[in-house]
């Protein structure tokens, strides 16, 4: 079948949709391409497709990360809090 055909579109649509879910859900990647069928990481990683939310998000985990570790060291920096 063509890819120009309308059902081409929608299948790859729906593979994409589908992968795009399953990373979301926090499904590994590993079992992700098994449940999609994909058989090597260069086409699975076509189907999983990267928008704009998706960098946005990950920048908040770093800062929230990066701030986790700058408390943590500032706290231990300071000693242990002794209550009487």
């Amino acid at each position: 079948m063509p890819a120009s055909e309308p059902g081409v579109l929608v299948c790859c649509s729906m593979i994409c949709s589908a992968v795009r879910g399953m990373i979301q859900a926090g499904i590994p990647d590993v079992v992700a391409m098994k449940n999609s069928g994909h058989k090597t990481r260069a086409i699975f990683d076509r189907y999983h497709i990267v928008s704009q939310r998706d960098l946005e998000a990950a920048a908040r985990k770093l800062e929230e990360a990066a701030s986790f570790t700058l408390d943590a060291q500032s706290d231990e920096e300071e000693g242990p809090t002794v209550v009487n």
